[in-house]
């Protein structure tokens, strides 16, 4: 039962894609922190609103070159992103800067 989530850690897993499905069962808001950092993957999933508790996402060292829009949803609850070692472009990050003005991104 994944109502309950509050934390995600897949760091390190060689995850290719994410299957965001299995989170919409968590109750909204709970879930808290992600972390896929060093994984291997190209694109975000769509953010679904019942995300809209995550105050920490970290998809550093993998291979995404764009986030969806829907990051939106989370422009009121995430404290930072972490976006290092992904080829993603300056715009993509400045386009993100202005849908989440109030979180902290990590990129380089």
């Amino acid at each position: 039962d994944l109502k309950q989530l509050t934390a995600l850690w897949l760091s390190r897993n060689w995850i290719d894609s994410i299957n965001t499905s299995a989170l919409v069962r968590t109750e909204r808001g709970s879930l808290l922190g992600v972390d896929l950092d060093s994984n291997i993957i190209r694109t975000m999933p769509i953010l679904y609103e019942n995300l809209t508790g995550v105050s920490s996402l970290a998809i550093s060292h993998n291979r995404i070159t764009t986030i969806p829009r829907s990051i939106a949803h989370l422009s009121e609850s995430l404290s930072w992103l972490s976006l290092i070692g992904n080829p993603i472009s300056t715009a993509e990050v400045d386009t993100l800067r202005k849908l989440l003005p109030k979180t902290e991104i990590w990129f380089w």
